[in-house]
């Protein structure tokens, strides 16, 4: 399987300017360079807004569906979840009027339930809502409903040879002034051991954090949207066989001439 990740859009009303369009085309041009069968994921991991504005939600949808289209990729392999700047007027119906308008169902919506199972392929993905607490300053995990919802699907996670977990915060601080990781996340890992989950990826830090805890390989990447220097990266994967994992980063560089003369690309860092 492949693997887009991308992370803190930040859209804002009336943000959506060139820029965006252009990082759009050049997306669509990186995943076309990668995209040779069926089992290619987007996944966003969280802060799609800047305060969970709907203009930002609006545009956001404008920008993926765009994106799909023109890559050929099936709406259902758009795998999200809300972060601290989604939370709109104490819920996340803005954020769920936006997955469900790009996966025309309710598969990653969080106003009613914190976390999410979707399966196909052999493969699971659990989204979690870190910020259902509706607290901005730190990240949380509903430990309770977490376990109700895999002891509810154990049997079909267990069938699963790939299963991946996506949120928003992160796990461990890296900043001296941060204090806004993951609050409960030895819970987290006591529940989660039990299921042999391979991956987690995430964002919040805008940086890059690569570490493996209890043999999950957690994975976040900064900011889609911001052009400053190397910050702005996404990542790609390819997991094979024996969960065999094979990644590459790529910044946006705005000013790289293409063939055609326009400006703006991805390129490979590492």
């Amino acid at each position: 399987m492949k693997i887009l990740h991308i992370s803190d859009l930040h859209f804002n009303s009336g943000s959506y300017s060139e820029e965006p369009y252009k990082i759009q085309k050049s997306l669509v041009k990186l995943i076309d360079s990668k995209k040779n069968d069926e089992n290619f994921y987007i996944l966003v991991s969280g802060d799609i807004t800047t305060a969970g504005n709907e203009g930002g939600f609006r545009e956001a949808a404008t920008f993926f569906k765009k994106i799909l289209e023109e890559t050929n990729i099936s709406k259902e392999k758009f795998i999200v979840c809300p972060g601290n700047h989604d939370i709109s007027s104490e819920s996340f119906e803005k954020f769920d009027t936006f997955s469900y308008g790009i996966r025309r169902d309710n598969q990653m919506t969080f106003n009613e339930k914190s976390s999410n199972i979707f399966i196909e392929n052999e493969i699971c993905f659990l989204s979690i809502n870190t910020s259902y607490h509706l607290d901005h300053t730190f990240g949380k995990i509903d430990i309770k409903q977490l376990s109700s919802i895999l002891q509810e699907h154990k049997e079909s996670i267990e069938n699963c040879r790939t299963r991946i977990i996506i949120f928003h915060h992160h796990l461990l601080n890296i900043l001296d002034d941060d204090n806004s990781a993951i609050k409960n996340s030895y819970n987290f890992f006591h529940l989660i051991n039990q299921y042999n989950f391979s991956f987690i990826f995430h964002g919040h830090q805008h940086a890059r954090q690569l570490f493996d805890i209890n043999n999950i390989k957690i994975n976040s990447i900064s900011a889609l949207l911001d052009t400053r220097a190397a910050s702005n990266l996404i990542a790609y994967y390819e997991i094979g066989d024996n969960e065999v994992l094979l990644k590459e980063e790529y910044t946006y560089i705005k000013d790289e001439v293409n063939e055609d003369g326009t400006r703006g690309s991805y390129k490979k860092i590492c």
